[in-house]
């Protein structure tokens, strides 16, 4: 991750030949939808796909927006969580920030 908008970072690392008008409403969607990205990922992607967060800490330490990261640990959250998903998400922090996700108790658990 690098910025201080996680959707539109996933947005881009994962569709990068999208437009930006789909890329915008995708990043929309996926502010108030945690099912979203999983719906997506099924619609567009025909294999399995390995999503790898590095440096998810920015997103404690970058991004000031709570809403925006609290959509976004969800919508990660949603796709795990799902039965039968076939995607996978890999997640990379320093441990300094670790303590951080005592905020998202379920994201902390796995």
């Amino acid at each position: 991750m690098t910025g201080t908008d996680p959707q539109a970072n996933i947005v881009t690392a994962i569709w990068p030949d999208k437009d930006n008008g789909w890329q915008a409403r995708t990043v929309e969607r996926l502010l108030h939808d945690p099912a979203y990205l999983a719906a997506t990922l099924s619609e567009q992607a025909p294999e399995p796909v390995v999503i790898v967060v590095d440096q998810f800490e920015e997103v404690f330490t970058f991004c000031q927006d709570d809403e925006r990261r609290r959509a976004f640990i969800n919508s990660l959250l949603h796709l795990i969580q799902m039965p039968n998903t076939r995607h996978t998400v890999i997640i990379t922090m320093r441990s300094d920030v670790e303590s951080s996700l005592v905020q998202f108790p379920a994201l902390e658990a796995l």
